[in-house]
């Protein structure tokens, strides 16, 4: 299998930086890939802590091999994108991560895998390694679904797929555009606002642009039936997270061989209960109903 590059962000939480890099390292396909790492310089005030992160930059190993981009300037956005253009550049696509998402020992397998699988798919527009776990895809005989949201935590695309990626138009132009907020809607009641936010410049977020891009151009995205990815960093510390995690009981994939459909297509039940999940209204009983799944949910290798 040919395994593609990862980049990871990283800014100034050694804590989170080191429990990332130590799952990432654990993977099976750790030893072939090649990782990346770009540190943002510090704001006034963070030199110390950024530091910290630097110096154990220099002590990761596991990987085939390790390069690590200082930035001299701070700037969120250009580190993070600026990464994921020069990889993108270089080798045509690429897995990327920050500093905050912990990794199952499986994740670079499904995501070199279901990249390689699906690349000549044009409806198909991102892999990524985080989904919610949802009941639909308990029993499942494959290993993956399609999704019309886009999830960041760790995820994969081409050079291609990553040129579709704009501005989003101004909010009054989208939202006379029926059939894309008809396929925002399906994605969960809490997109529209987020697109919204984002098309008044609210905010500057790759992965509302992302979900944008997904409906307005009906592509899909390739997620795990299962998750392999946890964010550590909703606990108040992350640019765009709280403190509040619907994934908190999210038990990770203990898998590392994956079943893969070729013709892989839309699962409606799973859609139906994917969108309920992101939508604000979602009945408080259902939650707990939701809830207690989980945590009985038993998690066995294949």
């Amino acid at each position: 299998m040919k395994c593609l590059p990862v980049g990871m962000s990283v800014y100034a939480r050694a804590g989170h930086v080191r429990q990332a890099v130590e799952a990432l390292s654990k993977n099976r396909l750790a030893e072939k890939t090649r990782f990346f790492v770009f540190s943002d310089a510090p704001k006034p005030g963070d030199e110390e802590k950024v530091s910290e992160v630097r110096k154990y930059l220099r002590t990761i190993r596991g990987f085939k091999s390790v390069e690590i981009v200082e930035r001299t300037e701070n700037d969120r956005v250009k580190n993070n994108r600026g990464g994921m253009r020069a990889l993108l550049d270089q080798f045509g696509a690429m897995i990327f991560m920050e500093e905050d998402v912990l990794t199952a020992p499986g994740f670079l397998t499904f995501m070199n895998q279901a990249m390689e699988k699906y690349d000549d798919r044009d409806d198909i527009l991102s892999v990524s390694g985080h989904s919610p776990n949802l009941r639909a895809n308990a029993r499942a005989d494959v290993d993956a679904f399609l999704s019309r949201r886009f999830h960041p935590w760790g995820f994969g695309i081409t050079r291609a797929n990553f040129e579709l990626i704009t501005a989003l138009p101004t909010w009054p132009e989208i939202s006379k555009d029926r059939d894309t907020v008809m396929r925002l809607k399906e994605m969960g009641k809490d997109m529209l606002p987020m697109i919204k936010a984002e098309a008044d410049v609210a905010v500057n977020a790759l992965d509302l642009r992302i979900c944008y891009a997904s409906a307005k151009l009906q592509k899909w995205h390739v997620l795990p039936t299962q998750t392999l990815v946890r964010n550590i960093g909703i606990d108040g510390t992350g640019a765009h997270c709280g403190t509040r995690d619907p994934y908190l009981q999210d038990l990770l994939s203990v898998k590392t061989v994956f079943r893969l459909d070729e013709h892989i297509t839309p699962n409606k039940r799973a859609l139906r209960e994917y969108k309920k999940f992101y939508s604000p209204s979602l009945s408080f009983p259902r939650r707990i109903k939701r809830l207690a799944y989980k945590m009985q949910s038993k998690v066995s290798n294949p």
